[in-house]
């Protein structure tokens, strides 16, 4: 393993609520890296507003991928629960991607 991944896998290690092994966050690390070359690391996603898919490494599948934009009043990633516009809470994304429209209604 490269350094940058060992680096990658201690943060996920370090920075996760979940509480997982070195072995969970390299798997983690090598789905987000398969995910394809349009996904970027995190720390190069637009903070403007704009809505992004996100990849964020859990055990639930359902739970990874995310739309969502930057929220200027709390400060971080918001997701959209159906209803209302939240903070992500938990596992920070690793990885985002664009949409290439963003979601007609709140949510999608």
């Amino acid at each position: 393993m490269t350094d940058t991944t060992e680096s990658l896998i201690g943060d996920l290690v370090v920075g996760s609520n979940l509480h997982i092994t070195r072995e969970k966050a390299a798997e983690y690390l090598t789905r987000a890296r398969a995910l394809g070359p349009e996904w970027q690391d995190i720390s190069t996603a637009p903070r403007d507003g704009s809505y992004i898919e996100i990849f964020r490494p859990s055990r639930l599948e359902d739970d990874q991928n995310h739309i969502v934009h930057w929220d200027q009043d709390c400060d971080g990633w918001a997701v959209h629960d159906g209803k209302f516009w939240h903070p992500i809470r938990g596992i920070e994304p690793t990885h985002w991607r664009h949409r290439s429209q963003p979601p007609k209604e709140p949510g999608q």
